[in-house]
């Protein structure tokens, strides 16, 4: 057990290595030590490409975010996260940024998500012909 600075007693213990709690003003200490050292491309948001989700969400994601995309099956949730990683790669390879985007998937192999990423990247090629449709990646 232990006392905060506001005479009150604690007795909470958190998973893993998450560690005790801290303070604001302890938060804010740290932050000021670490500011000189720290990258200014940390602070920036990441766009995700889609630009009414970045205008809502203060110009994209920020480092560290942890985004849960949840819903019923067949509306478009792995479509629209992989777009997202997609937009996040592309962003970063141009910006030589060095973001990783990771994207846990709980409904696909991973199979199938190459399959799609291919069929969607054939689309988006624009090539008059059009793309590659799903059924003949699977096909092939």
């Amino acid at each position: 057990m232990g006392r905060f600075e506001d005479g009150y007693d604690s007795v909470i213990h958190f998973p893993g290595s998450t560690g005790a709690p801290v303070s604001l003003r302890e938060t804010v200490e740290m932050f000021e030590r670490e500011l000189p050292e720290l990258n200014p491309a940390a602070l920036q948001p990441i766009p995700t490409g889609f630009p009414q989700l970045d205008l809502n969400t203060g110009g994209g994601l920020h480092a560290e975010d942890l985004i849960f995309v949840v819903g019923k099956q067949n509306v478009g949730k792995t479509l629209f996260v992989s777009q997202i990683g997609r937009n996040i790669a592309r962003w970063a390879a141009r910006s030589r940024n060095k973001v990783v985007c990771l994207l846990i998937g709980y409904e696909h192999s991973q199979r199938l998500l190459m399959q799609r990423l291919l069929c969607r990247e054939s689309w988006q090629a624009g090539e008059p012909a059009g793309g590659v449709s799903l059924a003949l990646i699977r096909e092939t």
